[in-house]
């Protein structure tokens, strides 16, 4: 995880991963890598102690609100730095629950 973000840090003049399209889209991929992990590795388990239904429908709703509940401007107002931040909260764990899901049981 500390790797995808100071990787994220020196990648900051990416304007990809600034985009609300890029940090919307992370929280998707959070839901749909921790889904896999659960099925393809049976010791694999959600460290939130929010059930995993729940999470699923924060993280749509907050997809959602990133991505048409903020409007453009006021995404753009926003440093830089910020929004690389939010996109790195969804994709870090999507990465780990991949690397979780390719574990040998």
């Amino acid at each position: 995880m500390r790797s995808v973000l100071v990787a994220m840090l020196f990648l900051s003049e990416c304007e990809t991963l600034a985009s609300k399209e890029a940090a919307a889209g992370c929280q998707v991929a959070d839901i749909a890598s921790t889904r896999y992990a659960l099925h393809h590795n049976p010791n694999a388990y959600e460290q939130n102690s929010i059930p995993v239904p729940a999470l699923d429908i924060i993280k749509l709703a907050l997809a959602a609100v990133i991505k048409w509940g903020i409007s453009d401007e006021e995404w753009n107002s926003s440093s830089r730095g910020l929004r690389i931040f939010i996109t790195a909260v969804g994709c870090g764990p999507a990465l780990t629950n991949i690397h979780v899901a390719r574990q040998k049981p």
